[in-house]
């Protein structure tokens, strides 16, 4: 009996990853493209940021330095955004402006982060219950670094302090698959849209984070643009 009950759980084990492993094929096969003025793209769409929030805040609860950590910049420049054929896209996140750090809300003089704060992120296209969403990740093969955060030899959270995970990111105005000339995107906040290999893990050394803040993505060409998944 007791190998008969060991079987059964084997083979329910198994059963379990073997549909785990289909659910991750079914997110991972998703097919997309890009349109550009309601035709779907064969060539690459440079694509380029416009001013939206008066600030960007990298936002974290870090219990090691006594509560909520909030690092924030005046600028977001987005750099060589490429939007690819294939559904898939690249960019440069460049943060700067007086970048400065809080603790609770009281400034940490010690804690200026250097300027710029660089990401090379890349962007593909997923959908959650018929809703498309965009997963930010490190542009990266190895690593799951976005950046790293480099502070003065007197800071409380370290000279250096890396950035990593992955962001979920959403059209603010629900019409990403809209044809229009400007989309307006930000952070998800949470983890209710996370699925496998899509989860909204963004982390400030060890501890979770959300990017605060919202930008307009236009394409140079001016044409109108959407997210086809």
């Amino acid at each position: 009996m007791s190998h008969r009950r060991f079987g059964l759980k084997a083979l329910g084990v198994c059963l379990m990853a073997a549909l785990s492993m289909m659910a991750m094929a079914a997110v991972s096969a998703q097919a997309a493209t890009w349109l550009e003025s309601g035709v779907t793209t064969a060539t690459t769409l440079k694509v380029i940021g416009v001013k939206d929030s008066e600030h960007w805040t990298l936002d974290s609860i870090a219990p090691v330095i006594g509560g909520e950590l909030e690092i924030l910049c005046n600028e977001l420049i987005v750099k060589d955004g490429l939007l690819f054929a294939d559904g898939t896209g690249l960019a440069e996140l460049e943060f700067k402006g007086d970048c400065l750090s809080f603790v609770k809300k009281v400034k940490q003089a010690a804690c200026s982060p250097k300027e710029p704060i660089i990401a090379k992120v890349k962007i593909e296209q997923f959908l959650h219950q018929s809703e498309a969403y965009f997963l930010f990740s490190p542009d990266s093969p190895t690593s799951l670094v976005f950046t790293f955060l480099e502070f003065g030899p007197e800071c409380a959270f370290g000279e250096k302090v890396e950035v990593k995970g992955h962001a979920i990111v959403k059209d603010c105005t629900k019409e990403p698959l809209v044809d229009k000339v400007k989309h307006l995107i930000e952070q998800v906040q949470g983890t209710a849209l996370d699925l496998e290999g899509h989860k909204n893990s963004l982390a400030f050394g060890k501890n979770a984070a959300t990017l605060l803040g919202s930008e307009w993505l236009e394409l140079e060409s001016k044409n109108t643009w959407a997210s086809h998944v």
